[in-house]
């Protein structure tokens, strides 16, 4: 019951300040979360590498396109989206958050049809994975403030773009958030061992995001897990879902 009053007061009023904990589980000030979007067959590796080092991630579906028939090719490579009840088996202990019912270019929607979009994907979680959604992460990046809008009303309480802040403090405002890192890019590991050596007297999030099927070599899959094996000896870090690392 608390939780749904202090949900009520942050969208009114927006005093999500006042609700927030001083640190994570009443010990950490850094947090580390994982973002991957779209649901795909690579994602059961990267949920094998994130187990076996304890950390977490959000997995963002289309619930809409949860079949082996909806597949591409990436860099010489077959990718497809896995089917709701092998998500189900796979992302269990790991949060899932809606990416769009169809993955639609939802700029050119409308109000009524952008609320379809994400209404359909949040029932369809929420009645296989028994999580209540906390986040929608837009297609292809791209909000707006009829989108903004449009989860309000869905009561989600955070979103996720695509610009790559190499920051890590935690807005204000969490519908319209931008993460820290994109796997892969340019000074990647330099801002990861920036976050490492911080030393902060508030809350911090060292936020990762990109699809799985980008690490579709031996050379990135290998860095992604010596990544982790680095994160996971840090004795001041919660690694966590996105919703635990924001909220």
């Amino acid at each position: 019951m608390l939780s749904i009053i202090q949900d009520m007061i942050y969208f009114c009023y927006g005093k999500r300040d006042y609700f927030m904990e001083k640190t994570y589980r009443n010990k950490y000030l850094k947090a580390v979360t994982f973002s991957f979007d779209d649901g795909v067959n690579n994602d059961i590796k990267v949920v094998n590498l994130l187990n076996k080092y304890g950390l977490k991630a959000t997995f963002n579906i289309n619930t809409g396109k949860a079949s082996h028939d909806d597949k591409w090719i990436f860099e010489g490579k077959e990718v497809y989206h896995l089917t709701l009840e092998e998500m189900k088996n796979y992302y269990k202990g790991h949060e899932i958050a809606s990416h769009s019912f169809s993955h639609p270019h939802i700029e050119k929607l409308t109000h009524q049809e952008k609320n379809e979009e994400i209404k359909k994907d949040l029932f369809n979680i929420e009645h296989n994975f028994q999580q209540k959604v906390k986040g929608f992460i837009s297609p292809y990046g791209v909000r707006d403030d009829d989108l903004f809008l449009v989860m309000k009303e869905n009561n989600i309480l955070f979103g996720r773009g695509v610009f790559n802040t190499h920051k890590f403090d935690i807005p204000k405002n969490l519908l319209d958030y931008q993460p820290s890192l994109r796997m892969f890019e340019k000074d990647f590991d330099k801002v990861v061992d920036e976050f490492i050596k911080l030393k902060p007297t508030k809350k911090q999030v060292l936020f990762i995001w990109t699809h799985s099927y980008e690490i579709n070599t031996k050379e990135r899959w290998d860095e992604f897990e010596n990544l982790l094996i680095k994160l996971s000896k840090q004795k001041d870090i919660y690694f966590c879902a996105n919703s635990e690392a924001l909220l």
